[in-house]
C-alpha cells in the first residue's frame, strides 16, 4: 500500500516522480529496463502500460521497436512527449492518455 501511495504522489508532480522513480528501486530501474529492451528486435511492437516518463518506451524505440505508451495522467504524457522529441524517438512512440481497463 505504501508503494502505491508513494507512487500516486509523484504522478501528480512529474519532475519528483522522475527523480523518486530512479531512487525508489535504489538505482536499479535502468538495469531492468536495459534488460527488458535487450529482447526487443528491431520493427518489434511493444506495448508500455503505465508508461510515466517513457524510460522504458524510448529504450526499446531506440533498439528500433514501434512502441503503444499507455498512461492516465495528461501531464506525465505531455512530458513523455516532449522527453521522445527531444531523444528523436517520437515517431516511434505512440503517446494514447488512456487506462489499462479501457485498453
Amino acid at each position: 500500500m505504501a508503494a502505491y501511495v508513494f507512487d500516486e504522489d509523484f504522478r501528480e508532480a512529474p519532475r519528483r516522480y522522475d527523480v523518486g522513480i530512479r531512487v525508489l528501486p535504489l538505482g536499479k530501474l535502468g538495469e531492468v529496463y536495459d534488460c527488458v529492451a535487450s529482447y526487443v528486435k528491431q520493427g518489434g511492437k511493444v506495448l508500455d502500460i503505465g508508461c510515466g516518463m517513457v524510460f522504458l518506451a524510448i529504450r526499446t524505440a531506440k533498439r528500433g521497436a514501434w512502441v503503444r505508451a499507455i498512461d492516465v495522467n495528461p501531464t506525465m504524457l505531455a512530458v513523455a512527449r516532449r522527453r521522445a522529441e527531444k531523444l528523436r524517438v517520437s515517431h516511434r512512440v505512440k503517446l494514447c492518455e488512456m487506462s489499462m481497463a479501457k485498453l
